[in-house]
Order: structure tokens, then C-alpha cells, then sequence
């Protein structure tokens, strides 16, 4: 019997070669973002965009988020203030609820149209619809308007605080990401 042929183990036959694996041009063999699409993570480029433009970037996103988080916590020391001005008991738990709930409510609703129509498109809406709803809110002379007005918000405010993190994991690898996601519970 003949000897293998170290370049092909399988056949033993020293003139056929191993079968070539064809890699798309631009990919080299051992280019990380190779290694990191097998093993499933998304790697931007990281040359793509500015380090002003980041910083802009990750300053809006924590704005958006703050502006939702104080939403849903502020609003609870001013109840007993608001109900008084207008008059009105049977709104006091209301206030509160209705824009957690409809926070809740909203949050997978904005994540699949963030999937259909893109990441600012829906961040856009979001921020505006979130904008339009506050200022119903502020401007409201029944109790009945400003629930209508916070659930609105609320609905809003949970496509805000998830297209955040969104909008994060899509920008950054792996490595950033979890800093970043640190710093939005320190802005929460």
C-alpha cells in the first residue's frame, strides 16, 4: 500500500488536492469580520463613522432616554398637585399607570417596525410622537385629556427606551456594547 501524501489524508493520493474553499472577494482568509460572522456577532466598521459623530450619536440616544425615564418616574411627586388643578380624584392613579402600561404596551410594537422601516426612521417617529404627546399633556384642562395624553406618551417612551438599546447593539461590537448598556442604566 502507498503512503499518504500529507497534503491529502483523505485519498491518500499524492496527486489530487485537497478541495479549495472559494472566500468572496475583499474577505481575506483570517479577516476578523470572518471569525466574527461565525460565530454570529455583528461587527460594524468601526472607520465608518467620526468619533464627533459617535459622540452625537450616543449624546441623543441618552438624551431620548432620559427624557422617557423621567417621564415615567418624575410625574409621580407631581400628582397630587395636577389632580388638584384639575379637579379631579378619580385620575390620580391614572396618571401613572396609563403611561406604564401603554410603555409596555408599545415596546414590541416599535421593535418590528424598527425591523420593517430601519432604526432612525422609527427613532424619528418615536422622538417626535413622544414630543407631541407632551405637549397635549402640558396643555391639557381635563383629567380625561392628559391620560389620553400620557398614554400616548407612554406608548412612545417604550419605543424610545428600547430603540436605545436597539439602536446600540446595531452600532457596536461586542466589546463597546456592554460599557454602553452599562452607561443607559446609569442614565436611567
Amino acid at each position: 500500500m502507498g503512503k499518504a501524501h500529507p497534503s491529502n489524508p483523505i485519498s491518500g493520493d499524492p496527486k489530487q488536492s485537497p478541495p479549495q474553499t472559494t472566500i468572496p472577494p475583499g474577505i481575506t482568509e483570517n479577516s476578523s469580520l470572518d471569525k466574527a460572522n461565525t460565530l454570529g456577532i455583528d461587527t460594524p466598521n468601526p472607520g465608518s463613522r467620526s468619533r464627533i459623530r459617535i459622540s452625537l450619536i450616543l449624546l441623543a440616544l441618552f438624551l431620548s432616554l432620559f427624557v422617557a425615564a423621567l417621564d415615567a418616574t418624575i410625574v409621580a411627586t407631581a400628582v397630587p398637585v395636577i389632580t388638584h388643578e384639575l379637579n379631579s380624584a378619580t385620575g390620580y392613579t391614572w396618571i401613572g399607570a396609563s403611561y406604564l402600561i401603554a410603555n409596555a404596551i408599545g415596546a414590541p410594537v416599535w421593535a418590528k417596525l424598527s425591523d420593517i422601516w430601519g432604526r432612525k426612521a422609527i427613532m424619528l417617529a418615536a422622538v417626535t410622537i413622544f414630543a407631541a404627546a407632551s405637549a397635549v399633556c402640558g396643555s391639557a384642562r381635563e383629567m380625561n385629556v392628559l391620560i389620553a395624553g400620557r398614554a400616548v406618551q407612554g406608548l412612545a417612551g417604550g419605543g424610545l427606551i428600547l430603540l436605545v438599546h436597539v439602536v446600540i447593539s446595531d452600532l457596536f461590537s461586542m466589546k463597546m456594547r456592554s460599557l454602553l448598556m452599562g452607561v443607559t442604566e446609569g442614565v436611567w
